[in-house]
């Protein structure tokens, strides 16, 4: 099975090795790629699906950074 570039990119980066960071980037890997597969000719919804696909990296990064916070 091929392994998608947001997939390899977002998730193979754990240095803590916690299987909550694991969880949360293949989870918002999987919607980046969810997205992705939407992608047609019209700008307009790209646009769209890009802001979206964004925001999800964002998301996991918050919601990485809150796994450490103390």
């Amino acid at each position: 099975e091929l392994i998608s570039l947001s997939y390899f990119f977002f998730v193979f980066f754990n240095p803590s090795g916690e299987e909550i960071v694991d969880q949360i980037k293949a989870k918002s890997a999987e919607l980046i790629d969810l997205c992705e597969s939407m992608k047609t000719s019209m700008p307009e919804r790209n646009r769209l699906i890009a802001l979206a696909q964004t925001n999800f990296e964002i998301a996991s990064m918050f919601a990485v950074k809150a796994n450490f916070a103390e």
